[in-house]
């Protein structure tokens, strides 16, 4: 702990901490001694490449997708606490995060280009995606883990994906995803084609805390209308509850919620207001929002 904080941490802990730490069971020169001969070992070779490292160069190929990087971080830390991923390589655990939080957000598509950023194909992902979702099935064991990714920094993402999983499963289950598989892709394909918000809405409040360039890639065009965009995990930024007024805007969904925040950067977009009573617009109320190049919303 006392290396890896040096190598991490900004400020990191005294030696002094860490002999408070192990309760005086060391001397400050034991510890200092123990780090050198750790040091030595590793002949001073610290650049190990991480998970995080991997799962950052698998982002560029999800467009750098926000929501789906945080989940995945929730599901790379799986590996910390459980036992059967300690084999698995820190590429495959970071393609392995993508791809289930991808399939927990809705995107059961395993694009080319993931799979050459990740350098996995979706076959080689499954079983180690399998074990981090049997893990989620248990009964929870850490209760700082779950409460760490339970906050609004980290999108309530320890939540969201419980309750993915337990719409599904209950718990407990240990469920052979490769066979499962088949049915998660056809509920989702079926949920896009009817055009049925598939997010649960507790993923939706902390995006209110994020600026507006954050929220650029969540919506998404409907397959049947291509003048039709459907709401992903972004109505919350739409929405602007205390105000009691939404916007809209006749532009394409990769400039739309900036035009929202920073009207004044995109001067050529049309931001047209419209009033409506509050309870209408409450995350937990809405089961369908379109916004239509031609100025219409309803739910």
């Amino acid at each position: 702990m006392f290396i890896a904080a040096k190598f991490e941490e900004i400020v990191s802990p005294s030696v002094s901490n860490f002999r408070h730490c192990a309760d005086a069971s060391y001397t400050e020169a034991e510890i200092l001694q123990a780090e050198r001969y750790v040091l030595k070992t590793l002949d001073w070779n610290l650049s190990y490449p991480n998970p995080v490292h991997y799962l950052r160069r698998v982002s560029k190929a999800d467009d750098y997708n926000v929501k789906v990087r945080t989940l995945a971080k929730y599901l790379l830390e799986i590996g910390c606490l459980e036992w059967r991923l300690l084999a698995a390589p820190p590429s495959l655990m970071a393609a392995a995060a993508i791809w289930l939080a991808r399939m927990a957000l809705g995107m059961e598509v395993w694009t080319p280009n993931l799979a050459h950023y990740s350098s996995y194909p979706e076959s080689s992902i499954i079983p180690t995606a399998n074990l981090m979702l049997n893990y989620i099935l248990k009964p929870i064991q850490h209760e700082s883990f779950y409460k760490k990714y339970a906050g609004k920094r980290y999108f309530k993402s320890s939540v969201y994906i419980r309750e993915w999983v337990f719409s599904r499963w209950s718990e407990g289950t240990r469920v052979n995803l490769a066979r499962e598989l088949p049915r998660i892709k056809a509920e989702i394909k079926v949920a896009v084609k009817s055009g049925t918000e598939i997010f649960s809405p507790i993923f939706l409040s902390p995006l209110s805390h994020f600026p507006g360039y954050l929220y650029s890639s969540y919506f998404r065009p409907h397959p049947a209308h291509t003048n039709v965009y459907l709401p992903s995990l972004a109505i919350k930024g739409i929405l602007d509850v205390e105000l009691q007024s939404f916007s809209v805007v006749d532009i394409s969904c990769s400039r739309f919620l900036r035009s929202v925040h920073y009207p004044n950067h995109h001067r050529s977009s049309r931001i047209h207001q419209a009033n409506i009573p509050s309870p209408a617009l409450h995350p937990c109320l809405i089961s369908r929002l379109n916004v239509t190049t031609s100025d219409t919303c309803h739910s």
